[in-house]
């Protein structure tokens, strides 16, 4: 990674610096957002060869992996969630009257509250 000057800045923990000692500020120009996740150390251990095997970084085998769960639509949109919604209003009978002003006491009674 090319780094300007002005990309690495010394954090003072006012003891003998350390490599971790750094921040690295990035660069808008990059269209990346740093971020730190944990694995397990098999988890790790499996990306870096899979890693390696293709010749790509891990961070892009996890870019890759994020991008495959956002494609898998895993909640459905906003108007999917509405359409959903008002085709289920009117089809069930309750055979009360009431529903609408006693809602919460029928919820509580069925759900024991």
């Amino acid at each position: 990674m090319i780094r300007s000057a002005n990309s690495v800045r010394k954090v003072d923990v006012g003891r003998t610096a350390c490599y971790h000692d750094y921040e690295i500020v990035i660069m808008k120009a990059s269209g990346m957002v740093r971020t730190q996740i944990q694995l397990t150390e098999s988890q790790a251990g499996e990306l870096k060869r899979l890693a390696a095997a293709r010749g790509v970084s891990m961070a892009e085998i996890i870019r890759q992996g994020v991008d495959a769960v956002l494609r898998s639509k895993p909640f459905p949109d906003a108007e999917e969630r509405r359409k959903k919604a008002l085709a289920l209003a009117g089809m069930y009978r309750s055979g009360k009257s009431d529903v609408s002003k006693r809602h919460d006491k029928y919820l509580a009674e069925d759900f024991g509250g």
